[in-house]
């Protein structure tokens, strides 16, 4: 049963080394910024924070990736697989959602 929240921890560990290799090793944060900027005026303060961390984030699954190494010889750390897995997913929904800010997505008038 353990296996079932590891397996959604590992892909969203994944996703999110792709998601940071990808805004540091192209140029998809500044076409973003420019973006933002062309249509609200300002790149919003999450994303203008998330860009910055720029290689940083590959700190997190640096981490997930470390604990379930870690949770397949120390089996006090299974039980933690499923707050490991929601913190997991919400970093990616914040990595997410710098590239898409919905709060201001929404109050465009088309």
């Amino acid at each position: 049963m353990k296996a079932f929240a590891a397996i959604p921890l590992a892909l969203l560990a994944g996703l999110q080394a792709l998601i940071a290799w990808y805004w540091t090793h192209t140029t998809a944060a500044e076409q973003l910024k420019s973006v933002f900027t062309s249509m609200y005026g300002s790149v919003p303060a999450w994303s203008e924070l998330a860009f910055s961390i720029g290689a940083g984030w590959l700190a997190a699954p640096i981490v997930i990736a470390a604990f379930l190494v870690a949770s397949i010889f120390a089996a006090g750390l299974r039980a933690d697989l499923g707050v490991a897995s929601f913190a997991a997913f919400f970093i990616t929904i914040l990595m997410v959602y710098a590239v898409y800010p919905v709060h201001l997505m929404l109050t465009i008038k088309a």
